[in-house]
């Protein structure tokens, strides 16, 4: 998984990958974080029977008021379609959907941050979903099936914003 999350665990996660796939003379894939938590929590709806909401709305706390995003759908029985690109944004800011139900996909120490979203009543529920490791296999055999070539070299972790190093040494 490439990301969008933390500097320093998606740092070494992505290198430990390069390391090993260049080890091993073979390709590596990069997938987003979101469309692992978007997979994963589709995959576990299918397998329970559960009737499927039309968006999936995956996020991470990005620290600093933010949060890290993507909004999946409209929702069919083994399709995930992207509607939005991985963003970092305030949650009062991501623009939702105006028909449907809203599915919010989050980690457990995230679930809070929820309440920040203009989630509109009645049409929004909250399910706990991990990094989705599994859907991450699943969308790398997918790629590879479908003859996607793997990554270039300098292929690195998604970050979507600068370090706060950088960005407050530019303030002084």
């Amino acid at each position: 998984a490439l990301g969008p999350g933390s500097f320093t665990g998606l740092r070494i996660g992505v290198s430990t990958g390069k390391g090993i796939a260049q080890g091993l003379g073979r390709p590596l894939h990069g997938i987003s974080s979101m469309e692992a938590m978007a997979r994963g929590a589709l995959d576990l709806l299918m397998e329970a029977g559960r009737a499927l909401p039309r968006w999936l709305l995956p996020y991470r706390d990005a620290r600093h008021g933010e949060v890290f995003t993507a909004l999946f759908g409209p929702i069919r029985s083994g399709a995930c379609p992207r509607e939005m690109d991985d963003a970092v944004r305030a949650p009062e800011d991501f623009p939702l959907p105006a028909e449907g139900e809203i599915l919010f996909l989050s980690g457990e120490e995230e679930a809070v941050i929820m309440e920040k979203f203009p989630a509109p009543t009645g049409r929004t529920a909250h399910m706990v979903m991990g990094p989705a490791p599994g859907a991450v296999a699943k969308l790398v055999w997918e790629a590879i099936s479908r003859g996607a070539p793997g990554a270039a070299p300098e292929m690195g972790p998604s970050y979507l914003r600068r370090p706060r190093a950088e960005t407050e040494w530019e303030k002084k």
